[in-house]
């Protein structure tokens, strides 16, 4: 019982923080993040939000690399019975192919920031600025090699549920060749990652409004996130509505 209630207690905070970041970045964006990542800068501006999500990647590089080792070793590991090996080589394949998306959005991010700068930038620090666009290109073709490396692992470990990286329909084709437990599955996580993120837009969505009323009033932000959250319980309604087909 106590466990629960702290897990309870834990979910709320992460959620409220979550929420409180959105709306505090929605309301006071340009003018907080222009002081704290544009003026203290090292050589340019914006190098220390690119060095942040540098250490995020390598994190996550570190993170994919460390499940990649798990799950090759599990297999020449004796030292559990077989329904715990099999576990622990699931949920470590499962944070590999998680690990491999979470690392192509931050690289994403990165290169489509440094060429927006790159374009808006004075001849005294455009090698600066140019160097930074390289790198992140390199990095983003890493990350997309590793997605690739990620499927090429699920393909090699169910050769039944073979997937072509270069379709527009392979989580579609992924989610098919599920069985009825996997699909369970599936469905709980994503119902559970669609409540929270209700939780998420309320407290953004509060937190724009208490702002509006004790500071500047804002609609855009306000209508923003409003319809960010309307387009998620649409999309939500319209894919439920799909099920009751007659």
């Amino acid at each position: 019982m106590k466990n629960k209630m702290l897990n309870l207690i834990m979910k709320g905070a992460i959620l409220f923080a979550v929420g409180f970041s959105v709306g505090f970045i929605a309301s006071y964006g340009e003018e907080y993040i222009q002081l704290l990542v544009t003026q203290p800068y090292i050589i340019f501006p914006y190098d220390l939000l690119y060095g942040i999500l540098l250490t995020i990647i390598i994190i996550g590089y570190t993170l994919f690399y460390k499940n990649i080792k798990t799950y090759k070793s599990m297999g020449k590991n004796h030292l559990y019975d077989e329904d715990t090996s099999e576990l622990m080589i699931d949920k470590a394949f499962y944070q590999i192919i998680s690990l491999s998306s979470i690392i192509f959005i931050f690289t994403f991010i990165w290169f489509s920031l440094s060429i927006m700068q790159l374009n808006q930038v004075s001849n005294s620090i455009f090698v600066y600025v140019f160097m930074n666009f390289i790198l992140s290109g390199i990095f983003l073709i890493t990350s997309l090699v590793t997605q690739w490396y990620a499927f090429h692992l699920q393909n090699k470990k169910y050769p039944e549920k073979k997937l072509d990286l270069l379709s527009s329909k392979v989580n579609e084709a992924y989610f098919n060749m599920m069985d009825e437990g996997e699909k369970y599955e599936t469905y709980k996580i994503s119902y559970s990652v669609f409540n929270k993120m209700n939780v998420i837009f309320v407290v953004a969505l509060v937190l724009l409004f208490t702002y509006g009323i004790l500071f500047t009033f804002s609609a855009v932000t306000f209508l923003f996130v409003g319809l960010l959250w309307i387009t998620m319980n649409g999309i939500y309604y319209f894919e439920g509505v799909k099920t009751y087909k007659i």
